[in-house]
This record gives structure tokens, C-alpha cells and sequence, in this order.
């Protein structure tokens, strides 16, 4: 199924959060396939204030039968608001 990997700004992979299972996946038409995970900035890992780069990875199977693979990535900025 879906995989999640979270990576720092330099493009190292976080230890404890990578290839874990997306919390969910639309596996609608291949056109506009929808998946996401419920990021814990708190739990398994503390992650640092900064830039940080999700990375999803799924396949699904269009009209003609093909398997594609997708690999979306979506830039994360996480701010310490802590007073």
C-alpha cells in the first residue's frame, strides 16, 4: 500500500518515520489519486523547528490496464509556537 517518508532539509530520511503506512488513500480515477498521513511532530520523533520534505509513494491502475507510480513530495515548515 501507500508508503510516508519524512526527510530533513538536507535529504536525510528521519529515523522512525520512513516507509510507514499513509494514514489514508483515495484510490479513485489515476488522474487525481488522493493520500495523506496524520504527521505527530511530537511522536515517534521530536522533529526540530524547519524545513522538512514529505515523500508519498503509491501505484494505481488506470483505464488501459497500465500500473502507474506515483511519488508526490510536499514541503513541510514546522515553527516552534511554544511560549
Amino acid at each position: 500500500g501507500p508508503t510516508f517518508t519524512l526527510y530533513d532539509s538536507l535529504g536525510a530520511a528521519i529515523s522512525g518515520l520512513t516507509d510507514l503506512a499513509a494514514t489514508g488513500y483515495d484510490a479513485g480515477a489515476p488522474s487525481a489519486p488522493r493520500v495523506w498521513y496524520n504527521l505527530d511532530t511530537t511522536s515517534p520523533v521530536a522533529l526540530a523547528a524547519g524545513y522538512y520534505t514529505a515523500v508519498f509513494k503509491f501505484s494505481a491502475s488506470g483505464s488501459d490496464g497500465l500500473t502507474r507510480v506515483y511519488e508526490p513530495t510536499v514541503g513541510i515548515n514546522v515553527a516552534d509556537v511554544r511560549g
